[in-house]
């Protein structure tokens, strides 16, 4: 989670640095001086330097915004503690240690990480009586529901790639329209003016770097997300199958269970925290409100 937040400084940092570079760059060009100079004079705002690279420089700037606010999203989401919380695990370990299906899916009911919704789909496909404990029908219905939810978070972050590879072209679309401006100055005569082509070529600099500033830090974002997300699919995958073989008996899960967590007494102590997990049974009036009592006529 650090190393993420110091990733989320640094990619902010780059885009105005970035954005102060364009500045200086285009403000070279149009004064025909170096950038140092240029950045340095009064003259000019960085309003003017703006809206001197043309209306492109308005979806680069939504971009860029864009790819800040999914940054966040994506280092808030992309948690461990939020996807696994490690108090689930353990409440559910201990319910496929005794076995109890209905108990368990009620825990994931009131959950909403990954690992509850994915798990709870399957753990109500448990069959007890079954020679396989329904594990394969548990099994199908856990994948189905992580692809789903796979595919859910992928839209935003596919998102990023989308902006990483459109910012770049946006940039060069710029380029083109200030070139093609240089051209028809120079057919127009201006050939031995470079201030009256200085402004065109600045205009083509300013939008390239601009686009590329958006683009580079959207796209590494989006590798270090991707792998993020990717292994931690993993580790929720790891520890479904941990817990089915809790439930199911197979290898020496149950038994590396009882070592590790079960003590003397542990079965005459409560499984998981109050409040309880398990459904509620019907109360007794209300069984009787609901179902109607047939009339005997002598």
């Amino acid at each position: 989670m650090k190393h993420l937040a110091r990733i989320l400084l640094l990619l902010i940092t780059h885009a105005a640095a970035g954005m102060a570079l364009c500045v200086a760059v285009y403000a070279a060009s149009a004064d025909g001086t170096n950038a140092v100079a240029a950045a340095a004079a009064p003259s000019k705002t960085i309003i003017d330097y703006y809206f001197a690279g043309g209306v492109l420089m308005h979806p680069m700037t939504l971009s860029l915004f864009a790819v800040i606010w999914l940054i966040i999203y994506h280092v808030l989401a992309l948690r461990e503690g939020r996807m696994m919380p490690a108090a689930d695990v353990q409440a559910l370990r201990a319910m496929m240690y005794q076995r109890d299906a209905a108990g368990a899916y009620a825990c994931c009911a009131q959950r909403q990480g990954l690992l509850a919704r994915a798990f709870g789909a399957g753990v109500m496909r448990l069959k007890p009586d079954s020679d396989d404990h329904g594990r394969a029908a548990a099994e199908d219905s856990i994948a189905e529901e992580i692809d789903r939810q796979e595919t859910r978070m992928s839209f935003w972050l596919n998102l990023i790639s989308v902006i990483a590879a459109l910012s770049p072209m946006l940039g060069l679309l710029g380029t083109v329209q200030g070139m093609v401006g240089a051209f028809d100055k120079i057919g127009a005569g201006g050939m031995g003016k470079p201030e009256v082509l200085a402004g065109d070529i600045g205009v083509a600099l300013l939008t390239t770097f601009y686009g590329l500033t958006v683009g580079i830090p959207a796209m590494l974002s989006f590798f270090i997300f991707r792998g993020r997300l990717n292994a931690l699919l993993a580790r929720i995958g790891a520890t479904i199958t941990s817990l089915l073989d809790l439930y199911t008996g197979e290898g020496v899960a149950r038994q590396q269970y009882e070592q590790t967590f079960a003590q003397p007494g542990y079965a005459a102590q409560p499984v998981y925290a109050s409040p309880p997990f398990a459904p509620q049974p019907l109360q007794a009036a209300a069984v009787q409100a609901q179902t109607p009592v047939p009339q005997v006529h002598s």
